[in-house]
C-alpha cells in the first residue's frame, strides 16, 4: 500500500503554456507530459523558452544592468 501512495501528490501539479493549463494527478503523469511536449518542440523554440526562463529568474539584475544578458560565459 506504501508503494501504490509514493507517487501520489497531495495537492494537483499543473503546468501552463499556450493558454492552456492542465492538472496532473500523479508525478509520472506530470513526468510524460512534459516529456513529450519537450519531444515535439524545435531546437529554436526550446531556447526561446530558456531565453525567457533566465530573464525572468534574472529579472531584478537585468534591470540593473540591461547588457548582462548580451553574452554567454563558460567556466
Amino acid at each position: 500500500m506504501e508503494e501504490k501512495n509514493k507517487n501520489q501528490l497531495n495537492e494537483p501539479s499543473f503546468a501552463y503554456g499556450k493558454k492552456r493549463i492542465k492538472f496532473f494527478s500523479s508525478l509520472e503523469e506530470e513526468n510524460e507530459y512534459n516529456h513529450r511536449y519537450d519531444a515535439n518542440l524545435t531546437p529554436e523554440e526550446r531556447l526561446r523558452e530558456v531565453t525567457q526562463l533566465i530573464k525572468t529568474i534574472f529579472r531584478e539584475e537585468l534591470k540593473k544592468n540591461p547588457t548582462l544578458g548580451n553574452r554567454i560565459y563558460f567556466s
